[in-house]
């Protein structure tokens, strides 16, 4: 099953609110964003939601976390990975 998701400058991400679009690809967009309590970052969203996608993204997001401590590594200030992506 896919579902596809359009993103839309101002919109909330869970606790973040989109703000300008940085970059697209296949799978998902990087946008600028700025969290509720005023910290700021980028995040990166899937737009196209299957089960091989979203099987890819959560093992990057857990590379990501295992390596924060090597020097280049962008450090992870959030991340939502439900069990059920159905309901997403």
């Amino acid at each position: 099953m896919s579902k596809k998701i359009r993103y839309k400058k101002n919109q909330l991400v869970g606790d973040w609110r989109l703000e300008s679009k940085l970059g697209v690809g296949g799978n998902g967009e990087v946008w600028s964003a700025t969290h509720i309590a005023k910290s700021s970052g980028a995040i990166k969203l899937l737009k196209n939601i299957r089960s091989v996608v979203y099987d890819r993204f959560r093992s990057e997001v857990e590379a990501i976390e295992k390596n924060q401590d090597i020097v280049g590594v962008i450090p992870l200030i959030d991340s939502f990975l439900p069990e059920d992506i159905s309901s997403q």
